[in-house]
């Protein structure tokens, strides 16, 4: 943006030393008007961008730590619904002496 900004100020300061009398007056005070709204408005994008970064960051973070609790509990079910189906399974395989009654 910045480099887009520069070339198109460098593009008008050569159109306006190509140009005499009044017409170069009123060039040179709308490149010295483009230059400060220019910067202006490249000062407002560049708050703008920091913003939404740290807004991103704010939401990325926020969402890995929903889904680490996620996972950690899905990691705790499954460890769960595995050992009463390994106990199940262990309980079906006992010789029928050994089972409880």
């Amino acid at each position: 943006m910045q480099r887009l900004e520069r070339d198109f100020l460098d593009s008008w300061r050569e159109m306006s030393k190509t140009t005499t009398g009044p017409v170069r007056a009123e060039w040179q005070e709308l490149m010295a008007h483009a230059q400060r709204a220019g910067t202006d408005t490249g000062a407002v994008i560049a708050s703008t961008m920091r913003e939404f970064s740290s807004r991103m960051a704010t939401t990325v973070a926020d969402t890995t730590s929903a889904t680490l609790e996620a996972a950690l509990q899905f990691g705790e079910r499954f460890a769960q619904a595995a050992s009463g189906f390994l106990a199940g399974m262990s309980e079906a395989l006992r010789p029928d002496e050994k089972k409880p009654k």
